[in-house]
C-alpha cells in the first residue's frame, strides 16, 4: 500500500510539473507577442501576415487599396503556383476600392509583370518559363529578375541569368534583386553587385534595374557607384516611398484574379511612354 501511494504521489507531482512548464512556456510566448505588438508593431504585423499566408493559401479579399490612376503591375515566382494568365487581372471592390478576387468587381488590366528567373548560379525558378509564355500570350509587358546570392560568383550568376531568362526585344531590361548582405562587408557586396550589373549591361546594352528595400538601400546603395541606376523599391505601410525610384512595391499582400495566394503589387512612377522606354530594343 505504501509503495502504491508513493508511486501515485510521484506521478501526480510529475503531472503538475509538466502543467507548470507548459503554462510557463505559453506565458512567455504571450508576453513576447504582447511586447512585440507594443514595441515592434510592424514586425508583429509581418509575422501575422506570414502565418496567414501559411493558413490561408487562396485569399479572396485584401485590404490593399488599388491606385486606380497609376500604372500598376505585379511580380511573381513559383510561390504563386500555376497562374491562369487568361484570367489574370486586378479586380477592385466598388465599395472599398480594395483588391478582391470577386469576378463581379471592377476589372483593371495588369500594366506589367516581372517574374523571377534565377537565383545564384544553379537555381532556376520552376514556373519562370510558364510565366513568361503566359504573360506574353496575353500581351502583358514582361520582365525578369535575378535573386542575388552572396555566396556565389557574380559573373557566373550573370551568365546563368542571361542564359535562362531568354529576354528579347519588347521585354523589360533586367532586374537584380538584392536583399541580403550575408557575411560580406558592405564594400565587398557592392563590388560583387557591380560585377553582375556590368556583365548584364554588356550583354543587353542597357543598365539593369536594382530591386531592394528602403533600409537596405540606405545601408548599401546610397553611394555614387549606383547613382546612375534605376531603383525598384520595396517600402510598405507608407503613402510614398522615401527614395526616388522608378518602381515602388507598396504591398506584398495583394490578391489578383487568376492567381493563387498573395501577390506583390507595384506602381510605376512615370508615363506609359517612359515605361515603354525601359524595354529592350
Amino acid at each position: 500500500m505504501t509503495k502504491r501511494r508513493a508511486h501515485k504521489k510521484e506521478k501526480s507531482t510529475t503531472f503538475r510539473k509538466r502543467i507548470i512548464i507548459i503554462f510557463s512556456i505559453l506565458a512567455v510566448l504571450f508576453l513576447g507577442a504582447l511586447l512585440t505588438y507594443v514595441f515592434k508593431p510592424q514586425f508583429f504585423r509581418s509575422a501575422c501576415r506570414r502565418i496567414e499566408r501559411v493558413v490561408n493559401k487562396n485569399p479572396q479579399y485584401s485590404d490593399v487599396i488599388f491606385p486606380e490612376n497609376g500604372i500598376v503591375g505585379i511580380d511573381v515566382s513559383l510561390y504563386q503556383e500555376d497562374i491562369d494568365w487568361q484570367k489574370v487581372s486586378f479586380r477592385v471592390s466598388k465599395l472599398t476600392q480594395t483588391l478582391t478576387k470577386d469576378s463581379s468587381a471592377t476589372p483593371h488590366k495588369i500594366d506589367f509583370v516581372f517574374a523571377k528567373a534565377t537565383e545564384g548560379i544553379t537555381i532556376t525558378d520552376s514556373k519562370y518559363k510558364r510565366n513568361k509564355q503566359g504573360a506574353e500570350s496575353q500581351n502583358i509587358p514582361f520582365g525578369a529578375y535575378h535573386f542575388f546570392s552572396v555566396t556565389s560568383d557574380p559573373a557566373q550568376q550573370a551568365a546563368h541569368f542571361i542564359k535562362t531568362s531568354n529576354l528579347t526585344t519588347g521585354n523589360f531590361i533586367p532586374v537584380l534583386d538584392v536583399e541580403y548582405q550575408g557575411n560580406l562587408s558592405k564594400q565587398e557586396l557592392r563590388k560583387r553587385v557591380l560585377i553582375w550589373l556590368k556583365a548584364v549591361e554588356k550583354h543587353y546594352g542597357r543598365k539593369p534595374i536594382i530591386y531592394t528595400y528602403a533600409n537596405f538601400h540606405d545601408d548599401i546603395f546610397d553611394t555614387k557607384d549606383f547613382s546612375e541606376y534605376f531603383f525598384w523599391m520595396a517600402h510598405y505601410g507608407v503613402s510614398q516611398p522615401r527614395h526616388d525610384c522608378k518602381f515602388w512595391q507598396f504591398t506584398e499582400d495583394g490578391v489578383v484574379y487568376g492567381i493563387t495566394g498573395y501577390v506583390d503589387v507595384n506602381v510605376f512612377f512615370g508615363s506609359q511612354k517612359e515605361l515603354n522606354n525601359l524595354k529592350l530594343k
